[in-house]
């Protein structure tokens, strides 16, 4: 973990992956286990290393690295993982594009290799559910200033400095419709859907600075609140205000407990009538969090410390079809 983010922040990183490949992200639990064409790509690559064979009926052991590879499939370079030196990513990189110069031209020049359309193992394909809301996620440490009040705070782990963290949230069709009254009066409050509330509590208010994120139980629900009101009400518009707050620990004492969470909400909403959609959907999150929810994971900042959570509503681009961290295990976010 470590050595990937130190990796990945490098400047000189950064520019051999912009100018010489397209970066690609996958999951080598997914990647391994399932039974479609893009699984058995994965696995033709990967079995060019020595990592090679013994997949298992499971997908066998972890195929995690980093690999440098053609369209076609021919590996280029490739390593296990990162160490705490990104000159050795750099070196890496330096190697497939050596690599890369090496190859036949034929082999090189655009449109080489034609991928068709495939079908895929539904098990592990994560699309976004027809007409849900897609929400931006964003995450970052926070400090107090001596008079108070809350500010960035850029620190390090170890040598990698933690920035802002990205997900993405998923408001399914048939919740974010149960917020739009069918007689709307301004003043007015509306329930928040059961399920929202808890896909949200669980999977995205969880302090995920450094690592892999946990998931909190139901039971590690101590307390919440959703208060949403209608502002007010136009022939085009309505808009919505959500005041709220929070409280999840691991252990039912929070002043005791291992992990936690604690803190208030704000957001703002439009949906526009017309469209028959919500054009703005803005959720803040400020929580004092302490421990690591994920126990295999270290604990970000000793003590009890300021993080922040914004969301937005997306665009529809590309971004905005990366599933969310919590979606790995598809059912149990869908239905918390």
């Amino acid at each position: 973990m470590l050595g990937r983010a130190l990796g990945f922040s490098d400047p000189e990183v950064v520019r051999i992956l912009k100018e010489n490949f397209i970066p690609v992200v996958g999951d080598d639990w997914y990647q391994r286990r399932r039974k479609d064409e893009v699984g058995k790509f994965f696995r033709s690559v990967v079995d060019q290393t020595w990592k090679a064979g013994k997949w298992g009926a499971n997908g066998g052991d972890n195929r995690q690295g980093i690999y440098c590879f053609t369209p076609s499939g021919r590996m280029l370079t490739e390593m296990k993982n990162i160490g705490n030196q990104p000159g050795e990513l750099r070196r890496l990189l330096q190697g497939g594009v050596a690599a890369w110069n090496r190859l036949p031209v034929e082999e090189r020049r655009p449109g080489a290799v034609t991928v068709p359309e495939v079908a895929f193992d539904p098990g592990y394909h994560r699309p976004v559910p027809p007409g849900a809301l897609v929400l931006r996620q964003y995450q970052r440490g926070l400090q107090r200033a001596a008079d108070g009040t809350l500010e960035a705070h850029d620190f390090s782990f170890g040598k990698a400095p933690v920035w802002a963290q990205r997900d993405r949230a998923w408001i399914l069709a048939d919740e974010w419709k149960a917020l739009v009254p069918a007689k709307p009066t301004a003043g007015a409050t509306v329930d928040v859907p059961a399920p929202l509330k808890r896909r949200l509590l669980r999977h995205h208010f969880v302090e995920a600075l450094v690592g892999e994120p946990g998931v909190w139980t139901p039971e590690q629900i101590r307390s919440e609140r959703f208060t949403l009101t209608v502002e007010s009400v136009t022939a085009s518009t309505l808009q919505y205000r959500l005041e709220g707050s929070v409280l999840l620990s691991t252990e039912a004492d929070p002043a005791a407990a291992r992990c936690g969470l604690q803190g208030n909400l704000a957001g703002l909403a439009t949906y526009d009538r017309a469209k028959g959609s919500f054009t703005r959907f803005d959720l803040v999150l400020v929580a004092d969090c302490w421990g690591a929810l994920n126990p295999h994971n270290p604990v970000s900042r000793e003590g009890r410390n300021p993080v922040g959570w914004a969301f937005e509503l997306g665009t529809g681009a590309d971004v905005d079809a990366v599933p969310p961290q919590g979606a790995r295990m598809l059912q149990p976010y869908l239905n918390p």
